[in-house]
């Protein structure tokens, strides 16, 4: 959690399964926004005194996200509106419109809660910006441009974090 800077850092939601994909060995990334606001840890509730026990913190932590239906500050891909028009038309193959997290960084979509590379982060936003395309071209009414304007936004700032060299690192350890 040391990483996790609110109003800076990112968060993505994935699923590891939805019932129009069946290969469930790949995450689908569901939507991406802000971290507003972390909780604070929080200290197993003991019975009675917790003198001479061993006191531990939960796992859990509260994080506030920025992702609103106005998509000012994140967005879902649109799924439901995909589902719908699957119903009206049933030759709609809804696989094709899944949004695969990166497989090469399967570790990171693997558990409730994982840091994100910058890289994994660029990856995973221009597959999401790939989706939201591809969605918007069979969802009349589905207008992609707030979500491709944050994803624009975010992708550059995270380029210009990752600095003029971002593989120089990588080169020097190994």
């Amino acid at each position: 959690w040391n990483y996790v800077r609110e109003e800076e850092s990112l968060v993505f939601f994935y699923a590891k399964q939805v019932p129009f994909l069946e290969d469930n060995t790949r995450r689908i990334l569901v939507g991406a926004g802000r971290v507003k606001k972390l909780g604070g840890l929080t200290e197993y509730a003991y019975h009675g005194s917790s003198s001479g026990k061993i006191q531990s913190m939960m796992w859990e932590l509260m994080v506030t996200h920025s992702i609103r239906a106005d998509g000012s500050d994140g967005f879902l891909h649109p799924y439901h509106q995909l589902l719908a028009a699957a119903e009206k038309d049933p030759d709609l193959d809804l696989s094709e419109f899944a949004v695969l997290a990166p497989s090469e960084r399967f570790e990171e979509f693997s558990y409730a809660t994982e840091h994100v590379t910058d890289d994994t982060a660029i990856a995973a936003l221009a597959a999401l910006q790939a989706g939201i395309r591809k969605a918007a071209s069979v969802l009349p009414d589905y207008d992609p441009r707030a979500a491709e304007k944050w994803i624009d936004q975010e992708s550059g700032r995270l380029w210009r974090k990752r600095g003029p060299f971002p593989g120089l690192g990588a080169v020097l350890t190994e």
